[in-house]
């Protein structure tokens, strides 16, 4: 077993200053790959075949070891990992004295293997889970493409007809976090199905496999909870941190618009006033249809008034009452009451808007055309964040 060869000089040095006596460790043919004396790496330790061949411990005194190819007095015991043989430790000594400390150092070991055995497969796996999500991100339509994506799931266990959404974590998340951080969205969804990986040091993808709802359909609003309960858990590691969370999907070109979906939530998310720390695309769909409108599609006097807005000393504060007029169905008693501003003082700032550009926020049709204007500087990046 690799792990095992690996891990078998640091495992001898922390064992042998564990306990203070010589340590040594063999693979499954019984060769020393780890030793206190390193000249003795690579030799035959007689003693180890028959720990191996039988699986029990074994002692042997001074005599006994004197038979025994490259072997001292002392005690060898058998290394289990999943249930199978991988090698050997021995100690060496007064076999009454070492023996009481064999289990100790077996079990020392034994640990020890299995926690860097999980954090190799888990390295692999996210090497894995990276390329995929990649590949699914890059999927052209290729009926053979779609194929190798299909397969290279169903290698890391997932299949890709169960149905799953999208979430993608955006935060600066430096690099002695990021286990923190990997750990709690490993607790957030269920990693056997779910795929997820780092796919920059700010951002990580997770194709998040969904249960049943209530209705037989897999549940967004069960997922827009774990999504909240995950940003909970990430505002103790970082703070500043968003989640967009893409539509329900199955197969490999859905799972690339849920993807893409997720990414244009996010970056709403963060533009968004005031900042949602969790969004799902289906809470975004105007704003969605914003950001996909052409800055080309300005007309000469639309984008006229936007400077001439952005010209004011107020421009963000006269911005924000046209997206408050208008969430608030053009109410100027709601308005005024969201702003917390007397509703004539409202009125004078909308005739003042209507002097400075032309627009009535009273004509739907104005208040929509500014609207949609602020929405798109927001959304597609143009204006202050």
């Amino acid at each position: 077993m690799e792990t095992i060869k690996d891990l078998s000089q640091e495992l001898v040095e922390l064992s042998g200053r564990l306990i203070g006596d010589k340590v040594l460790i063999t693979d499954t043919a019984g060769i020393i790959v780890g030793c206190s004396d390193e000249e003795r790496i690579g030799e035959l330790h007689e003693a180890s075949l028959a720990v191996l061949q039988t699986g029990h411990i074994v002692t042997h005194d001074r005599d006994s070891a004197s038979s025994l190819v490259g072997t001292f007095a002392g005690v060898t015991l058998p290394l289990e990992f999943d249930g199978r043989l991988v090698g050997t430790v021995g100690i060496t000594g007064d076999p009454a004295r070492v023996s009481q400390y064999g289990q100790l150092i077996r079990a020392f070991a034994e640990m020890l293997v299995r926690y860097r055995a999980g954090q190799k497969q888990r390295v692999i796996r996210d090497q894995e889970s990276r390329s995929l999500l990649r590949e699914i991100l890059y999927f052209s339509g290729a009926e053979d493409q779609k194929a190798h994506i299909i397969a290279r799931a169903s290698a890391i266990g997932c299949d890709l007809t169960v149905p799953r959404a999208a979430v993608l974590i955006v935060a600066d998340i430096p690099s002695d976090v990021m286990d923190a951080v990997q750990e709690a969205v490993d607790q957030a969804f269920n990693l056997q199905q779910s795929i997820a990986a780092a796919l920059s040091p700010r951002q990580i993808l997770v194709l998040a496999a969904l249960s049943a709802g209530i209705h037989g359909d897999p549940s967004q609003e069960q997922l827009r909870e774990r999504c909240l309960s995950l940003h909970a858990s990430l505002q103790k590691i970082q703070p500043d941190c968003v989640i967009g969370v893409g539509s329900v999907a199955t197969g490999v070109a859905a799972l690339q618009t849920s993807c893409e979906e997720a990414m244009l939530t996010a970056r709403i998310a963060q533009r968004a006033l005031p900042a949602a720390p969790v969004l799902l695309s289906e809470d975004v769909v105007l704003e969605r249809m914003i950001s996909a409108i052409p800055n080309r599609h300005y007309s000469r006097a639309a984008a006229h008034a936007m400077e001439v807005l952005q010209e004011q000393r107020d421009a963000e504060e006269i911005k924000h009452m046209i997206r408050v007029w208008c969430q608030q169905s053009f109410s100027v008693s709601n308005t005024a009451r969201a702003l917390f501003i007397h509703k004539n003082t409202l009125l004078y700032r909308v005739e003042r808007l209507q002097r400075l550009t032309g627009y009535d926020l009273r004509s739907f049709r104005d208040a929509m055309t500014l609207y949609l204007m602020i929405g798109m500087e927001q959304y597609q990046g143009n204006g202050q964040e």
